[in-house]
């Protein structure tokens, strides 16, 4: 098994494979590509189920956090620790919410469909003197629209991609603590 990355590390692997695909759309199609249709579409439907349970696996480990007594009650005497984990938890917390009702990364354009339709026509290899013909506005306009769309998708790939590993870290690391057992009383 490799070692894991550290957090630099990470975040220039992440920036990488955001560069190279784009948008989470790319990267459905390049599984398609690969696999073909049929598999891709047992692979989304495995990935779906498996998004799925994972959300519900992330709220109960953020909520067995918060709840973990043992765990808060020695950071309360460090309170800037303390301030620091309830801040990353709560931080969790707020990702997962938005990935779960769909929130994205950044609050909507004003032209958000407008920048999308030139993305959509940049891919077709239009240039954007055609697109600013095409939709009456300048070229330098349309340009920016397709860089803000293309910036946008790659934000909202990176905010995913980098939960999904902060989640995926966070169960290696309490799969490899001692378990406790279940205990009915309540936090102090």
């Amino acid at each position: 098994m490799e070692p894991v990355p550290d957090k630099q590390d990470r975040a220039k692997l992440i920036d990488q494979f955001v560069e190279e695909v784009g948008s989470r759309e790319r990267f459905q199609e390049m599984i398609a590509e690969r696999a073909g249709q049929d598999a891709f579409n047992a692979i989304s439907d495995a990935i779906s189920q498996a998004s799925v349970k994972l959300r519900v696996d992330a709220w109960k480990s953020i909520m067995d956090r918060l709840y973990d007594s043992e765990f808060w009650q020695p950071l309360a005497q460090d309170p800037r620790a303390f301030n620091a984990e309830l801040k990353k938890t709560l931080a969790q917390l707020r990702r997962l919410m938005k990935l779960v009702y769909g929130i994205k990364s950044q609050r909507p354009t004003k032209n958000a469909e407008r920048d999308k339709k030139i993305y959509e026509l940049r891919q077709q290899g239009r240039s954007f003197g055609e697109i600013g013909i095409d939709l009456h506005i300048p070229d330098k306009v349309a340009e920016r629209a397709y860089k803000r769309h293309k910036e946008k998708q790659k934000a909202d790939l990176r905010a995913e991609v980098t939960f999904l590993t902060d989640l995926f870290e966070q169960a290696m690391a309490q799969s490899q603590q001692p378990s406790k057992p279940e205990s009915s009383s309540t936090p102090t």
